[in-house]
């Protein structure tokens, strides 16, 4: 399926990209950064505002990594509060994400958010039994491919094969350094999957590589962000890779402008047609000649000629007597009595003899 709906917004495989701004943990459990990154981001007129869910105990072994553990629990928002995360959305008219990593979050944010879809993290790609669940909805899926082999891919792929799919490149690196982006697998991936629609999610610093991938076709940009004041936190993974979201229109825009670049249009376009009126040279007359004389490279006509025309024929007849033009030092060309030179029309239309 080449396109859906996900809310009110269309992702189609060749059509302008849908912005995501990916909140993430960025709120570090903090409610109303959670809401100031839901407000900046409405205005800086992305799509989407996109967070994570999940419970700790769900998602940390009892025996696992305690400091992972740790981290997580400060940084884990309720579920009450992602409730109210998405009212918020609401009202600022921007469409609510949220990435579950777990089997509890995703059946809470189906029933009480009402997420118009489900994003997968890279993690949870080899995750079949959690992927079975998430086609269960069926909800359109954004499916980020970093870290994983085409087997592994292949496999995920194999459930979805009847699902509203949009395969999103990533690297998951954090953050990522411009030269690791990879993003001519955006064309490889739109290339093997010619039915899907094609997304990038953006780790690197700045914004060059959504742009990048805007014009290789992604129809989908994910950006990372955070609260200009949070750009100082070590202990983040996120963080090194996310643009502060008070300036996340610099990178909106920038994905926006990068596709309109891809436009065809006839040519030359309709702006150039009006240049070639002052832009092009014609041949002129630098001396006086009679009606009837036959044209040699030393002589031609006053009234202005394609220089083609005059270089394709070795003679021509002058239809009518023509005086000395005025030589003019600007974009000029003297071939003889001839001259090349740039004339201002006041008139789109140019009679040649």
């Amino acid at each position: 399926m080449t396109s859906f709906m996900i809310g009110p917004h269309k992702s189609d495989r060749d059509g302008p990209p849908l912005f995501i701004a990916e909140a993430g943990l960025a709120h570090f459990g903090s409610l109303s950064k959670a809401v100031s990154l839901i407000h900046f981001a409405a205005q800086a007129g992305a799509d989407f505002i996109k967070f994570q869910h999940f419970h700790p105990d769900d998602l940390y072994a009892l025996d696992g990594n305690r400091e992972m553990k740790r981290r997580a629990e400060e940084r884990a928002l309720s579920d009450s509060h992602m409730y109210i995360l998405s009212t918020v959305a609401k009202s600022e008219n921007i469409t609510f994400l949220c990435t579950p990593h777990t089997e509890q979050a995703l059946s809470f944010l189906i029933k009480e958010c009402e997420v118009p879809a489900i994003k997968i993290g890279s993690g949870e790609v080899g995750n079949l039994p959690f992927l079975r669940k998430v086609r269960e909805t069926g909800l359109p899926i954004l499916l980020s491919l970093g870290m994983h082999k085409e087997a592994e891919i292949k496999a995920a792929l194999n459930i979805f094969k009847d699902s509203r799919l949009c395969l999103m490149h990533c690297v998951s690196q954090y953050p990522t350094p411009s030269n690791e982006l990879r993003l001519g697998r955006i064309s490889i991936l739109r290339k093997t999957y010619p039915h899907l629609p094609i997304g990038y999610s953006h780790h690197g610093i700045g914004h060059s590589g959504i742009i990048g991938a805007a014009v290789l076709g992604a129809c989908i940009v994910e950006q990372h962000t955070c609260l200009t004041e949070d750009k100082v936190v070590e202990d983040s993974a996120d963080i090194p890779s996310s643009y502060p979201v008070e300036h996340l229109k610099e990178s909106v825009v920038a994905a926006r402008q990068a596709y309109l670049t891809l436009f065809t249009g006839s040519v030359p376009s309709l702006q150039e047609e009006l240049t070639r009126h002052w832009a092009k040279k014609v041949v002129v007359t630098t001396c006086s000649i009679m009606k009837g004389a036959t044209l040699e490279p030393n002589e031609g006509p006053q009234t202005a000629m394609k220089p083609s025309a005059y270089l394709s024929s070795s003679a021509r007849k002058c239809g009518r007597t023509s005086q000395r033009t005025t030589p003019s030092s600007k974009s000029m060309l003297i071939l003889d009595t001839l001259a090349l030179r740039r004339i201002i029309h006041t008139s789109p239309r140019q009679e040649w003899i």
